[in-house]
């Protein structure tokens, strides 16, 4: 009788342990998540300073062959006029290096009713390159003073009447290259455009040493406008 309630209390408490095994829940496994990327931060580029700027030579080049390309004038002109442009200087006998031409700002008043002296300019703030070095030149040339040409011309031939100006400036310049440093004379020469609207022409330059001695002969082109 023992051995008959061990069996069967063995038994029983098999057949509960497979019971238990078969009503027991089966935890569920969580399916792994793939790790989210990380966001690259945004990418701001600066543009500040980074605008490319035209050269000057460009700025001058455009402005002279937009006056240059106006029609020339053919009747006779009156009254005063208010200019300004710029003027071109090279430094070497290069007309096409652009790393040795600087551009000064030209301001000019006219009078085209016959004054004894009609014109009145002036040329400053030169600066461009010379020697391949950004280079600013200081110092102002003036027609006021000055004892060179000053005068318009008025040339009728028939039907037509061509108008052009001649007039000189001077002053000291002073580089720190050296190149341009002395006694200056300028010589603007041009002729009237667009009803007198612009005036388009050469200049030249002399620089001179204190005591007279030529130091360059240069020049270039320039042009004004109302």
């Amino acid at each position: 009788m023992t051995t008959y309630k061990i069996i069967r209390f063995s038994a029983v408490l098999g057949v509960s342990g497979l019971l238990a095994a078969c009503n027991s829940t089966t935890p569920s496994v969580a399916t792994p998540t793939a790790p989210t990327p990380a966001t690259s931060p945004t990418m701001t580029v600066a543009t500040s300073g980074m605008t490319t700027t035209p050269a000057p030579s460009n700025n001058f080049l455009d402005a002279f062959n937009a006056s240059q390309a106006k029609l020339t004038t053919t009747t006779p002109l009156t009254g005063n006029a208010d200019y300004t442009g710029q003027v071109e200087v090279h430094t070497t006998q290069s007309t096409t290096d652009a790393d040795n031409v600087v551009y000064g700002d030209v301001a000019m008043s006219v009078d085209f009713d016959g004054a004894a002296t009609p014109i009145v300019a002036s040329a400053t703030n030169f600066e461009g390159r010379i020697g391949g070095v950004n280079t600013k030149v200081g110092g102002t040339l003036s027609s006021v003073g000055s004892a060179g040409v000053n005068q318009v011309l008025a040339l009728p031939a028939g039907a037509v009447t061509a108008t052009s100006i001649a007039v000189q400036l001077d002053g000291t310049l002073s580089d720190p290259t050296g190149t341009l440093t002395g006694d200056a004379r300028m010589a603007i020469s041009g002729s009237t455009k667009d009803n007198g609207n612009s005036i388009v022409g050469a200049n030249s330059l002399i620089i001179s040493e204190s005591n007279g001695t030529r130091k360059i002969n240069t020049g270039g082109r320039f042009y004004v406008d109302q």
